[in-house]
């Protein structure tokens, strides 16, 4: 849980740091596990869509963002 906080830290403190990686959303990977955090950056919000185990099926986060 401490390296999904320190990756939500890195977003929050550069939100544009991470490459897009389907349409308008945004990945960084979790040091030390793996885990992706997959979120959108707005003018206002950063929205987070999934915290994903990367050994699963790659399209399936592609589901929640409709």
């Amino acid at each position: 849980m401490e390296c999904i906080d320190d990756a939500l830290s890195r977003i929050v403190r550069n939100p544009k740091l991470y490459p897009i990686v389907y349409r308008t959303l945004r990945r960084v990977v979790v040091r030390r596990f793996p885990f992706a955090v997959f979120y959108e950056v707005t003018a206002d919000e950063i929205q987070v869509m999934a915290v994903f185990h990367s050994r699963r099926d790659p399209e399936m986060w592609k589901s929640r963002v409709g």
